[in-house]
């Protein structure tokens, strides 16, 4: 399957993706840790266990494009918005230098994923960012159900900087 974007795109795409999460983590770390852990409904029942799914699955999308992949949370499941953030500061960094070595032939090459499934880097990074929005989206909301007035994650935003 053809790639829907070059290197170059993919790499604005995870910029935008960590820029999100940065600014979503600002929103978190201003919580209590009764708001983070609040069970408040949704795919995942609190901001804090919607975090967790999006770091571990941070970590998968990092094993699935051959990198060396942080260890799934388990025990270790961050309790507030600052444990979060360093949790996903570190796979952001792995996550940012494998785009930051991508180019359009790497990004287009097609290989089979863990699952099975024929896909390319730039598939995996572009379906990456649509499930970090997906549950940013999410936890946007959370956020409001718990009193916190979440910050703007706009591709917009991003673009005019």
């Amino acid at each position: 399957m053809r790639p829907p974007v070059g290197a170059d795109g993919v790499r604005y795409l995870v910029g935008y993706h960590y820029w999100a999460m940065r600014r979503l983590l600002d929103g978190c770390e201003g919580l209590t840790a009764e708001q983070f852990n609040r069970e408040v409904g949704g795919g995942f029942p609190s901001i804090q266990r919607t975090m967790n799914h999006l770091i571990d699955c941070e970590g998968f999308f990092l094993h699935i494009l051959g990198q060396e992949s942080p260890a799934r949370l388990g025990d270790e499941e961050p309790a507030d918005g600052a444990a979060a953030r360093r949790l996903w500061a570190e796979r952001e960094r792995l996550m940012t230098a494998c785009a930051a070595g991508l180019d359009d032939p790497a990004a287009a090459r097609a290989f089979k994923d863990p699952r099975g499934f024929e896909t390319s880097a730039a598939l995996v990074l572009v379906q990456m960012v649509n499930h970090g929005t997906h549950h940013r989206g999410q936890i946007t909301t959370m956020l409001r159900l718990v009193g916190a007035v979440p910050p703007g994650t706009d591709l917009l935003m991003y673009a005019v900087g």
